[in-house]
């Protein structure tokens, strides 16, 4: 019977994180609203323009990437990130740590 309870009271007060989301969006909703700029927006902004959607619903929204975007995403991050792209014949600008030679087995 305790179970039961709790899912009712669930359903009528929310607990956890979703509740957290909602009063986090209206707060962020109530501060958009006063700083809102009504020339170059005429709706005024409610806390669904602050929610996170999780799972299913961000999924369904999102448009499917091609494998071009995808590498291109990919490259950027590696760049801002130092890393090398070990698909180019150019030399690396970090010199090899191995001797001439080695590490080459099986390549």
């Amino acid at each position: 019977m305790e179970i039961s309870e709790w899912l009712a009271f669930a359903q009528s007060e929310p607990i956890g994180g979703a509740r957290g989301d909602f009063q986090a969006a209206l707060v962020a909703s109530i501060v958009a609203e006063t700083h809102r700029d009504h020339d170059r927006r005429r709706q005024p902004f409610a806390p669904d323009d602050f929610l996170p959607e999780w799972g299913n619903a961000a999924e369904a929204k999102a448009e499917p990437q091609s494998a071009e975007t995808l590498l291109a995403i990919v490259e950027m991050l590696n760049a801002a990130m130092g890393g090398d792209d070990l698909r180019s014949p150019l030399p690396h600008p970090h010199p090899n740590p191995l001797p001439e030679g080695e590490g080459t087995e099986g390549a």
